[in-house]
């Protein structure tokens, strides 16, 4: 690597930058963390688009290595900083959600994985930390499932990058996300592998002190001793990541998977099976004046009033009345589950008797909202049960049903009240509402006590799993022609 290529790689980020001096300045400013922190997935679409254009050698390489570095860094940092409240480093201090970020962020980084991919995962990976700024007991996966929700937005416009697209149009990738959820299958073992992951992470030191290296002639005296303070730093937090890794090993797989599942699930949205023909499908974001927009008013489960307000907790409810109860034996809820209340209270259900979870092909059988059985027979069809029980359709598509039973003489303590109502879209100004009222009963399976069933139809209109996902969807064709049946 030469200073010239440094230079040339810098500029592609920063066309400002005019002399080799500032380059190295730049990218020390990078190693310092000081580069990462209001950076929005539109930086992450054009720095992934120019990481495409440029070449696969040379200038390509080093613009790579800094996209990876000032994202990793940043990382590391917030890592160090949180387990260092009380003094020096202590890794057991570190919010296990951070770690969790870690790892999405390594996984972003991996050689082997493409561009588009790697942009994906940075684009989730700002989602979630900024979701991990707003609350810190919401359960990880609950969070990171919203990550990726909050994501397709951005990746959708990802897509769309004229970059991207001519590199899509050169692999044959037609239909992306089935693609982007092909190379995480073909790579699953890989990339949550403790000790891949962990090379990762030692190559992102390599490519630190390569880097340093080749510009450090052209940086502050005291350069040098603030690198090795760094790297002190980065190894404390590399030997916590290591312990921590064979602690999450099974959480990171299930994430992978809800990652896999998230992209097919949109695939199966974008895409109709019908050859040459590209479709979106408006379930939750619907703009003003579109068609999308009046086609979303004659949904039949949508409702323009808010009949069942969701309870909105605060920390003196979640002390006394949540935490309270829990340590009695209650299951473990936070603000999230509450809030799809419109009142709660705790309860206990003693057997016999049965209790019912819909859910989808991609659902987790073992999930926390269930029903009893009264309410399963009052719902007949996929609509009156989103209506009543206001499950949107970004949630969950049907199509399948788990049953629980409680043997007589057992107990099970749950949490139980009127599903909330929740709007349609809550981004935009279309007043709709799936409404709700119904009660919806919260707790989470334990498989040694009771057992859940096999899974069984629903038979509410249910045929397979691509036609499920794209029921109840708004299908507009892009073309501007009429959707087939």
């Amino acid at each position: 690597m030469e200073m010239n290529d440094l230079y040339k790689a810098v500029r592609a980020f920063n066309s400002q930058i005019q002399s080799a001096k500032e380059a190295a300045n730049w990218f020390w400013g990078v190693l310092q963390g000081d580069f990462n922190e209001d950076q929005t997935p539109s930086q992450v679409i054009a720095n992934v688009g120019i990481s495409i254009a440029v070449s696969t050698t040379g200038v390509g390489v080093i613009a790579a290595w800094i996209l990876d570095l000032r994202d990793f860094i940043a990382c590391v940092y917030h890592i160090y900083e949180d387990g260092s409240k009380e003094g020096s480093f202590d890794f057991k201090k570190v919010s296990p959600i951070l770690w969790i970020g870690l790892v999405i962020m390594v996984i972003g980084v991996i050689p082997f994985l493409g561009d588009v991919l790697k942009g994906v995962l940075r684009i989730i990976y700002l989602q979630f930390i900024k979701l991990i700024k707003t609350t810190s007991k919401t359960a990880t996966r609950i969070l990171f499932r919203k990550a990726i929700e909050n994501s397709m937005p951005y990746i959708d416009e990802l897509l769309a990058h004229e970059q991207v697209k001519k590199f899509l149009k050169a692999k044959g990738w037609v239909r992306p996300y089935k693609e982007l959820a092909r190379e995480l299958k073909l790579n699953y073992k890989k990339i949550t592998s403790p000790d891949q992951l962990l090379t990762v992470y030692d190559l992102m030191l390599q490519r630190a002190d390569k880097i340093f290296t080749k510009s450090e002639a052209l940086l502050p005296k005291n350069a040098k001793t603030q690198y090795q303070a760094l790297k002190t730093r980065l190894k404390l937090v590399r030997d916590g990541f290591e312990i921590s890794l064979k602690n999450n090993t099974q959480q990171l797989n299930e994430l992978i998977e809800e990652l896999i599942i998230a992209l097919e699930k949109h695939d199966n949205a974008l895409y109709k099976a019908v050859s040459g023909k590209m479709s979106t499908h408006y379930y939750g974001k619907a703009l003003k004046g579109t068609k999308a927009w009046e086609e979303a008013k004659k949904l039949p489960f949508l409702k323009k009033e808010i009949k069942f307000k969701a309870l909105e907790p605060n920390k003196n409810f979640m002390k006394n009345v949540i935490e309270e109860k829990i340590k009695k034996g209650y299951p473990e809820i936070d603000e999230g589950i509450v809030r799809t209340f419109h009142t709660i209270n705790n309860g206990i259900i003693k057997g016999p008797a049965k209790l019912y979870r819909v859910i989808d092909p991609s659902s987790n059988p073992s999930g926390m909202f269930w029903v009893t059985e009264d309410v399963f027979k009052q719902l007949k069809n996929r609509n009156d049960w989103r209506d009543k029980l206001a499950v949107k359709v970004d949630w969950s598509a049907n199509g399948q049903y788990v049953t629980l039973d409680i043997p007589a003489g057992k107990e099970l303590k749950v949490w139980r009240g009127p599903a909330a109502t929740q709007p349609f879209d809550e981004s935009s100004d279309l007043k709709l509402f799936y409404q709700g009222g119904t009660e919806q009963i919260v707790f989470k399976p334990n498989e040694t006590t009771f057992k859940v069933s096999n899974r069984k139809e629903t038979n509410w209109e249910y045929v397979d799993n691509e036609k499920q996902l794209l029921t109840d969807r708004v299908i507009i064709n892009l073309d501007g022609s009429e959707p087939r049946k």
